[in-house]
């Protein structure tokens, strides 16, 4: 749960963070500046994509087990808490690569 609390946490304050740095509420600054060179709409879009499809493939795999009934030397609990965290972490990154997209437009 922190885990997806802080990239939320992350996520909304570089929005912030840019929204007024493009309003000229602050100057831009050095975070600002690297978040644009280095996190663009498709790097990110390709990072949640991942981590969607890892969620995913995760939750696959204890299905597999279950239906299987092998338990193939894995916590289940364990996996299902990873696998549920990258969904969420890589559906809130999609949706946070798109406001930054939004807010970035001059």
């Amino acid at each position: 749960m922190l885990l997806i609390v802080g990239t939320n946490a992350l996520m909304i304050g570089m929005a912030s963070h840019m929204y007024a740095a493009s309003r000229g509420f602050i100057a831009e600054d050095a975070i600002t500046r690297f978040y644009r060179r280095y996190f663009n709409l498709e790097g990110l879009l390709g990072l949640a994509g991942v981590l969607l499809l890892a969620g995913i493939g995760l939750d696959g795999l204890i299905f597999f087990r279950w239906v299987s009934g092998n338990e193939m030397g894995i916590s289940t609990l364990e996996t299902a808490a990873l696998a549920q965290s990258a969904i969420i972490i890589g559906a809130n990154l999609v949706l946070g690569a798109f406001l930054a997209a939004l807010i970035d437009i001059e």
